[in-house]
């Protein structure tokens, strides 16, 4: 067996033969060469009477004299201390890569936290969670290891908006904490620095509910909003049925689509939007004109239905959708503006909320509202622009994501939401146009609600009767809202009343004279 030489090494390590070649001076050492300028060294030798391979590292990154020192140094703890290098070397490894595992900033470990909880938050939690860290903890500690983060560094994060935003500076710490609590069980850090906290930073100023209007002045707002209402079409004028329905048999009779124009005397783009109708996106390509006249029995089209979604007017479908609001308890304004035409029971004249659109999804049973004569007024309202599930649709204009891997049909189709709901910003659009006189927002009608029946001057009816009605309601308990009593507070909402009527206000529908 010949002694290794380093020339001898670099001429196979060139040749690429494959081959296994020892070392004369160093028991145990192979060269091992797999092809051209591919070969790496091989340590053998003997543990327990059992023979073992372990490879000390390609060449010629290690060299010949360093592959000689390295094989007597782990042959030398194999046969002197009994203890198995090639296991020794694994142990370090795995100790090494379970290290780098934990060694995650903290722009990681809030990405990952996220991906976790998302799967029980809902759509806008986990929006609103992003954004919160986006703005306000990522830029101080986001490129921070987890584990070097301390009191002081989560103070720096709360400090700005601690006083300013309480209730923001509350959620993020507690999210924090949540966090490092998740990062603590996994081993990713040592503590807690959020935990607790809160007890050692200033106290924070009295969290002040949302501005609600006083129940004496909703008379005075409901006429205002009826006047509102009364003061334009809920629909585009141009949406005209005489004059669609001559464009449509003008256009059966062979005429094209710019003799029609100029029959009207108005636009090209006019008249197919408006008096041909508006088909849905994909449908119109080309030159319209030209196209063949079987599109007319399209089963897409409906000649006698509602309008386009381009020729709503939004701002008074929000009034309308607002007040509906108010009749029913109010409701929040999620659950109002995600109301479908399937949850309506018109001849009971009750609304059914099920829990999975609930805010306490925990409920045992979906929430029973009954439905003032006013609420169906705008439900039957609501009928002439009917173009898809909801019972307030919104553009697609508008809400173009909502709209993704959905069909956008004229019918509504059971058991599938198709379309999209009048947008979450609509209500306070209202009143901030309309309304900017008011100190309130929409939630707080929901305050305005509670305070009625607490109020001194409503001593007619108990409060008993009031709370019939806003929890969760069951079949045979849903009909009490449409009692004496609530029927009373009718007199509530004429504008000029002098006295409070107690009971939920203008739950029977009463429309201001």
């Amino acid at each position: 067996m010949p002694k290794l030489t380093a020339l001898t090494v670099e001429n196979l390590w060139k040749g690429g033969e494959p081959l296994r070649r020892a070392d004369a001076d160093c028991p145990g050492l192979y060269f091992q060469v797999s092809g051209v300028k591919s070969a790496s060294w091989l340590l053998r030798y003997a543990l327990d009477g059992k023979r073992v391979e372990m490879g000390l590292g390609p060449y010629p990154l290690l060299g010949l004299a360093q592959a000689r020192e390295k094989a007597r140094t782990e042959r030398r703890v194999a046969r002197v201390e009994k203890i198995d290098p090639l296991l020794t070397r694994r142990a370090e490894q795995s100790r090494k890569r379970a290290e780098l595992a934990k060694l995650k900033t903290v722009r990681q470990l809030v990405e990952e936290y996220a991906e976790v909880k998302s799967h029980g938050w809902s759509a806008g939690t986990t929006k609103r969670f992003r954004l919160d860290f986006a703005n306000h903890v990522l830029p101080v500690i986001g490129d921070m290891l987890a584990r070097d983060v301390n009191v002081a560094n989560v103070k720096t994060v709360l400090d700005p908006i601690w006083l300013e935003k309480p209730a923001l500076s509350r959620a993020l710490q507690n999210h924090i904490a949540g966090i490092w609590d998740y990062a603590m069980f996994y081993g990713i850090a040592p503590l807690n620095p959020a935990r607790n906290l809160q007890r050692f930073l200033a106290k924070q100023p009295k969290t002040t509910h949302r501005q609600a209007l006083p129940f004496e002045q909703m008379p005075e707002f409901f006429r205002q909003l009826h006047e509102y209402q009364l003061s334009q079409a809920l629909t585009d004028p141009r949406y005209d049925k005489p004059n669609r329905e001559a464009a449509v048999a003008m256009f059966e009779s062979g005429k094209t689509i710019r003799e029609i124009a100029a029959e009207f005397g108005v636009s090209h783009l006019q008249t197919i939007r408006i008096w041909i109708g508006e088909l849905r996106p994909g449908l119109w390509r080309g030159k319209c004109h030209d196209r063949p006249r079987t599109w007319v029995n399209n089963p897409h089209r409906n000649w006698n239905g509602p309008p386009p979604s381009s020729l709503i007017n939004y701002r008074k479908l929000a009034a309308h959708a607002f007040e509906f609001m108010i009749l029913l308890g109010p409701l929040r304004t999620s659950e109002t503006l995600a109301t479908t035409w399937g949850e309506i029971d018109e001849d009971r004249k009750l609304l059914t909320i099920p829990r999975s659109r609930m805010k306490n999804k925990k409920a045992r049973n979906d929430h029973i509202v009954p439905l003032s004569d006013r609420a169906m007024a705008i439900i039957e309202k609501m009928k002439e622009i009917r173009h898809n599930d909801f019972l307030f649709p919104g553009s697609a204009l508008t809400n173009r994501k909502k709209l993704q891997d959905r069909k956008w049909t004229w019918e509504a189709v059971a058991g599938n939401k198709i379309g999209c709901p009048l947008d979450k910003r609509a209500f306070i659009t209202v009143l901030r146009d309309r309304f900017p006189h008011i100190d309130a927002t929409p939630h707080g009608f929901r305050t305005t609600f509670t305070n009625w029946p607490t109020h001194p001057a409503a001593s007619a009816t108990s409060p008993s009767n009031y709370r019939s009605i806003t929890p969760m309601a069951t079949k045979s308990t849903a009909p009490i809202a449409t009692s004496a009593s609530s029927r009373n507070a009718a007199n509530s909402c004429r504008p000029g009343a002098t006295t409070v009527t107690a009971g939920p206000p203008i739950s029977s529908g009463c429309r201001p004279r």
